[in-house]
């Protein structure tokens, strides 16, 4: 029993899930109708989406009853909520399967060139076993240790590369803002900016007020910083405070270029309609920096491998 709870608990719904249900929903189904047809698909998961069904029917709200099924990321549980709050369900359901589907192709490329160095590593041991083999060591059995623990050491820090590269948005958002890294590196404030105003931006553009958006994303990042800034962004709303001034002064807006973007649509009064062509014209940058980041990964640790190959040897 206790092995089957955890296979579902480690359960997570990928792209290919989250288009099905953004299929269902785009076509006026209700969403406890669209999870019941996507029990059918998939036995392993169909007792808990048949539950969440059922909390739906009795009124639960959505991001909660998926929040209670386990199959999705605090990330994803906090873009359903704000989703279905602004009347963007389908669509953030989309997105989402975009974003996944894009990380996961990402990955597994990266997974896959992580391999040819390990492989290297691999050979440069059973060279070593095999000289010492040759020469006729006397230590061969220590010898022999030495390679298992460092091919055990090589394949550690390939998983754990892998599973930081698996963590979600959030999570380094959430944990830069508890670092400091909103006050000092500008790469991390337009990672930010576009995560924050993107959201934002859906949410107007739905008819949401500015105040209440603001509330909706409250607890979009695990940082008592962020949550304070947030809070202070909706007090000084609350007090008439115009709406750049207010995120400007709560520390949410971070960069110079956005500043000046916010300041020239709230002056044209077409504030909505230039912040989504800046976060447009942003978004291809933050995504061609994305990939140099996963094409230089491997070459990093290949190069970290080489010379830990060329060093073994000089035995």
């Amino acid at each position: 029993m206790l092995e089957k709870k955890s296979n579902v608990k480690n359960l997570k719904w990928g792209g290919y899930e989250f288009r099905q249900f953004a299929a269902l929903i785009n076509a006026g189904i209700a969403p406890a109708q669209a999870i019941l047809n996507l029990a059918t698909a998939d036995g392993e998961t169909s007792k808990v989406l048949v539950r969440m069904a059922k909390d739906l029917n009795s009124g639960m709200e959505i991001s909660v009853a998926f929040a209670k099924t386990q199959l999705i990321t605090r990330q994803e549980q906090q873009l359903i909520h704000i989703a279905a709050f602004s009347g963007k369900l389908a669509p953030t359901l989309k997105c989402i399967a975009d974003t996944l589907e894009v990380r996961q192709k990402r990955i597994k490329k990266c997974q896959h060139q992580l391999w040819l160095p390990v492989a290297l590593m691999i050979i440069t041991l059973m060279v070593e076993m095999v000289f010492h083999v040759v020469t006729g060591n006397n230590n061969l059995f220590l010898a022999l240790i030495r390679c298992v623990g460092i091919l055990a050491g090589v394949l550690m820090l390939l998983r754990l590369t892998l599973y930081w590269l698996q963590l979600d948005s959030v999570h380094w958002l959430s944990l830069g803002w508890r670092m400091g890294f909103q006050y000092r590196l500008p790469l991390f404030q337009k990672f930010f900016e576009q995560y924050f105003y993107t959201i934002f931006v859906w949410q107007i553009e739905s008819g949401v007020d500015f105040q209440n958006s603001v509330r909706q994303m409250e607890k979009l990042l695990k940082s008592g910083g962020y949550e304070a800034a947030a809070k202070n962004c909706q007090r000084l709303l609350k007090q008439g405070e115009n709406v750049v001034d207010a995120l400007s002064r709560s520390g949410v807006i971070l960069t110079d270029v956005l500043q000046q973007v916010m300041n020239t649509g709230e002056q044209s009064g077409r504030l909505v309609e230039i912040l989504r062509h800046h976060l447009q014209l942003q978004y291809r940058e933050l995504e061609l920096i994305t990939d140099s980041f996963y094409a230089w990964i491997p070459r990093i640790y290949y190069i970290f491998i080489v010379g830990l190959s060329l060093s073994r040897l000089n035995f």
